[in-house]
Formats: structure tokens, C-alpha cells, sequence
């Protein structure tokens, strides 16, 4: 798909593809293997179900501008440089730098490495940069659109002067104009109600234009089954007029929509063929996974320990996990197998095998997936002739699951399957590496083993909470609105509405809550400016007295 965008170099139109799969089939997980491939080279950016019908586009661009300011690998630039850096480097290179100080900037973009700029408050850094901004705007100047927000793009990427950088990024999320010395110089708010729609679409074109320079943009939309949820017809109609938006303004990009099979049907059944030809230019279906593919997963999360499902699990154990309906069932019941065996957690129940479709066909039953279990029939055979051949050569099915304990070889032939269990071997996530050395340490073996995978997570945890997030009120507002809507409003009988102050008069984001008791605001208020803040507070409590 993308090698298809990327060949379009003439026309460099948007092209759509759809994936669909079944709760848990991985849906997410290849979609984590495209980042780990392309994000070097292309602009990957993922986007979350709007909940807002009024601010669709400025969702889209807020959830843009987040991952974008995500750095890629473990290096130290981010999505927002990679793009500028390549992109003015291409604007650099098609002119024929002849002055000594361009080429020095040419030469610090082809090395990728910004520090050979200058130290930021240095005058070669204020030269070279000024060169750059005025390139750039220059090549920019017959797009008759969006100057400010291509400068402010820029102004983030300029700036290493954590203060800076933040005042910029404040300023593309949010269009709050508050400046902590001049790296707003040459901008102005744009936090008008009715500008932040037309804003947020010019800003995602000026982004899909610097990727004409580079590589594709790739524009990935999960999590949207919610809106077909009760309630959310305005936002899916909008959704959709938004997406359109894109494939008619934003240049050379690929545009991803995930969805449930039913949620894919649901939407070919409300919406034309126009909307469903762009959106669906390529169609991947994920099927369910043979038994012999859940089988190989297993041995690759188990490949740290050393150890296969075939020496963990019994033949009847196995066969339960690798017949769930999806990769993520799967791997739940394998769980459940071995907290089973471990620490004696009842074992639940498991899913029935998803219905098999058949039809009479010359008076017998033909069965759609024969195929399939005739392989699965063939697969348990020859797992079973692997445990008799272990049998006859002197091996037990357990053999060789503590290869790095201190245990003799002979001992380690003696052990039965309830003493393997019983040294809490897990099914961990990659990197756990560590197995506990005896009975009389379960706990404590237990512990060390999920150790490395506590720490791993952490770290995750405390790179992600160093990335901006943008807060935006519109948003924290929706989600409340559909926490009580789906939820609340099936407890209690509540409406919902919005306070309103005339067409000039801002007000922060709200929801108004009546019950047959009382009436409830509940108001969400990011903004920066101090000023701003104190007239939206006012006005909401002008409101507030006058719905006691």
C-alpha cells in the first residue's frame, strides 16, 4: 500500500485502505510492527475515536500533533523533526545553496544532527535558523494558505530551551498566544470558536505538503466501534465529512480505518458507495489463526524461558488454547492454564469454538472449514508421535524446561510435570529471561521472574509521561458526556445539555446535568492565558446563578 502511494509522484493523492479483524486477532499488534518499520522513514501518526461532533478536525489535528511530537527509537529527534529536517533539506538542496553559510546548514541536515547549528541565544544559531524560516517560507508563498501555522511548526522545531518549546507547542494546540520572550514573534491567537475547525484542516494540509517532500504520510484511525454507539450519530456523521476533508486536502498520505467485521458492515450499510470507494481502496481481512500459528506464538513468548508449549501444557490443554476464536483468547487460556497449575485459580470454562458455517450439499454436510480440521487433526497427531518418541528415547515431556538451574541432567529427567508447574514458569512478555532455582522459593521466584517485565513496563511508563499531551476541554468533556451517557443514564433518569452565552461570549467546555433533584455543571477549563481564563470563568458563573 504504501509502495503505491509513494509511486503516485504526480498526482500524490490520499489513498484509503481499510483492516478489518475480530476483537483480539492483532489488529493492534501489526499495526505496532508497521511503526517499528516505517517510522524512520515515514510520518506514522495514530488517531483515536473523536467523541465531539462540533470538533471532529481539531481532534484529528490534536492527536496529530501528539504523535508527532513523539520521538522515534531510541533516538533524540521526533517525528515533527525527522519531517522538517528532511523536508528543508529537500527545499535546500533543489536550490543550490551557493552562500557558505547555507551549505553549512545543508551539511548539518544531511548529518541530521541540529547541535551543528549553533548553541541556542547564539548568533550563528539566530543566523542559521533566520536563513532556514525565510527558505521556507519563500518556497511556501504561492500555497496562498497557511504561513503561520508552517512558522510555528518550525518555531517547535527551532527551539531546544524547554520554555520555548513549550510556548510553541501551546501555541499550534491551542492558539494561545502567551510568549516568554520572542519565539512567538510573527504569530498571532487563533483560539476563535469558529477558526478552530478551519485551522486544524489547514494544518493537517500544511503537514501532508512537507511529506511530499519526503515520504508518505500514514494517518491510522483505531478504536472507532464506539461510534455506532447509542447517542453518537452526530459524531459518526461528522467523522465521516471530516475524512472525506482529508482525502480532498491532504496530499500523499494513507489513510487507515480499522474495524470490527460487524462495524465494517454497519458502515457499508450507511454510507454511499463515494465515502465507501475512497475509504476502502484496499480491503485487509485478518483471518483467525490456525492452531499451528497459536502454537508458534506460544513458543515465542515462552522462547525466554527456553521452554515450549509442548513441554508446559497437556495434549488436552494445549488443544483447548489453540482452538479459541482469536490470538488474544488465546494467549488469555494459556494463562489461565498455568495459574491453573500454579497457584490452583480455578479454571474458567473455555470458549466455545467459533460456529462452524455448513451447508447440504449431494445429501451430505459439506463443511466450510474442513480444511482446516483435517490440518488440526494432522497437527495433534504429530504432536503426539514427538511425545512418544521423547517417551522411548528416556525423556520426559518436561525435559529440558531448567536449563539454568543448578540441577544435574539426571535430576532434571526425574522431575514430573506437577513439580515444573510448581517452579512458576510463566508465559512472560519478551525480555524475561530469569527462572526460579526451587519448590522452596515460589514466591520469590515468582517475583524475580516478573521483575524485568515490571521494570520494562516503568520505563514505558515514564518516557510516555515526558511526551505532550494536548488537553484539550472539547475532549475531556465528550468523554464524560459518554461515560454518563452509556452509562449513568441506564441507573438513574438524568438529562444532558450544554450552558450557552451568547454567539462573543467564550465559555469553558461544559456539561449540564439535570436530574429530577437538581441541576449540575461541570466545567473543563486548559487555557494558558491568564486573562482568558478569568473572562470564561466569569461568564460561567453568570450562567451557573442563572440555573440554580
Amino acid at each position: 500500500m504504501l509502495k503505491s502511494v509513494a509511486r503516485d509522484t504526480t498526482n500524490r493523492q490520499a489513498q484509503g485502505a481499510v483492516l478489518i479483524g475480530e476483537p483480539g486477532a492483532g489488529k493492534t499488534h501489526l499495526m505496532m510492527r508497521l511503526a517499528e518499520e516505517v517510522l524512520s522513514s515515514n510520518r506514522l501518526l495514530f488517531i483515536r475515536q473523536p467523541n465531539q461532533a462540533d470538533s471532529v478536525l481539531f481532534h484529528i489535528y490534536s492527536r496529530t500533533l501528539e504523535s508527532l511530537m513523539e520521538e522515534v527509537g531510541d533516538g533524540s529527534h521526533s517525528q515533527l523533526d525527522l519531517l522538517l529536517i528532511r523536508s528543508i533539506r529537500s527545499i535546500l538542496s533543489a536550490g543550490d545553496p551557493s552562500t557558505k553559510i547555507e551549505r553549512e546548514i545543508l551539511a548539518a541536515l544531511n548529518a541530521e544532527n541540529l547541535d551543528r547549528l549553533g548553541q541556542e541565544g547564539s548568533r550563528n544559531h539566530r543566523e542559521r535558523w533566520d536563513r532556514i524560516e525565510t527558505r521556507l517560507l519563500n518556497w511556501w508563498t504561492y500555497s496562498g494558505f497557511g504561513p503561520q501555522i508552517l512558522r510555528g511548526l518550525l518555531r517547535v522545531f527551532r527551539h531546544t530551551d524547554r520554555r520555548y518549546r513549550d510556548s510553541c507547542r501551546r501555541w499550534l494546540a491551542t492558539g494561545e498566544y502567551e510568549p516568554v520572550g520572542q519565539e512567538l514573534e510573527g504569530l498571532g491567537p487563533w483560539s476563535e470558536e469558529q477558526r478552530r475547525e478551519e485551522f486544524s484542516l489547514q494544518a493537517l494540509q500544511v503537514i501532508g505538503r512537507l511529506c511530499c517532500l519526503d515520504k508518505p504520510l500514514i494517518l491510522v484511525f483505531d478504536q472507532l466501534e464506539g461510534l455506532w454507539d447509542e447517542g453518537n450519530h452526530p459524531v459518526l456523521l461528522k467523522f465521516w465529512e471530516a475524512i472525506k476533508e482529508l482525502f480532498t486536502h491532504v496530499p500523499y498520505a494513507l489513510i487507515l480505518n480499522i474495524f470490527f467485521p460487524d462495524r465494517w458492515q454497519q458502515f457499508q450499510h450507511d454510507f454511499d458507495g463515494s465515502i465507501i470507494d475512497r475509504v476502502a481502496q484496499q480491503v485487509i481481512q485478518l483471518e483467525s489463526p490456525r492452531p499451528d500459528q497459536i502454537e508458534k506464538i506460544l513458543n515465542l513468548r515462552l522462547k525466554p524461558l527456553e521452554a515450549t508449549a509442548l513441554e508446559l501444557f497437556s495434549s488436552a490443554e494445549l488443544e483447548s488454547i489453540t482452538r479459541q476464536a482469536s490470538i488474544r483468547k488465546c494467549l488469555n487460556r494459556a494463562r489461565a492454564v498455568f495459574e491453573h497449575h500454579v497457584r490452583q485459580v480455578p479454571l474458567p470454562p473455555p470458549s466455545p469454538p467459533p460456529a462452524v458455517e455448513s451447508h447440504p450439499k449431494g445429501g451430505l454436510v459439506a463443511n466450510q472449514n474442513f480444511q482446516q480440521q483435517w490440518d488440526h487433526i494432522l497437527q495433534h497427531l504429530e504432536r503426539l508421535e514427538k511425545r512418544v518418541e521423547r517417551l522411548e528415547s528416556g525423556q520426559t515431556v518436561s525435559a529440558g524446561i531448567d536449563r539454568t538451574s543448578s540441577k544435574s541432567a539426571a535430576s532434571r529427567q526425574n522431575l514430573d510435570r506437577n513439580e515444573i508447574f510448581n517452579t512458576e514458569v510463566g508465559l512472560p512478555a519478551a525480555g524475561l529471561r530469569e527462572e526460579p532455582s526451587g519448590p522452596e522459593s515460589n514466591g520469590t521466584a515468582y517475583e524475580e521472574l516478573f521483575r524485568p517485565y515490571r521494570d520494562s513496563a516503568l520505563d514505558t511508563l515514564r518516557r510516555r509521561w515526558k511526551q505532550p499531551r494536548i488537553i484539550d476541554g472539547s475532549d475531556d468533556a465528550g468523554k464524560l458526556n459518554q461515560i454518563i451517557r452509556l452509562g449513568y443514564k441506564k441507573i438513574r433518569p438524568l438529562e444532558l445539555g450544554n450552558l450557552r452565552l451568547g454567539r462573543n461570549r467564550r465559555l469553558p467546555d461544559n456539561i449540564l446535568i439535570k436530574t429530577p433533584e437538581a441541576q449540575r455543571c461541570i466545567a473543563f477549563l486548559h487555557v494558558a492565558n491568564g486573562n482568558s481564563v478569568g473572562s470564561r470563568l466569569r461568564n460561567l458563573n453568570t450562567l451557573v446563578l442563572d440555573h440554580p
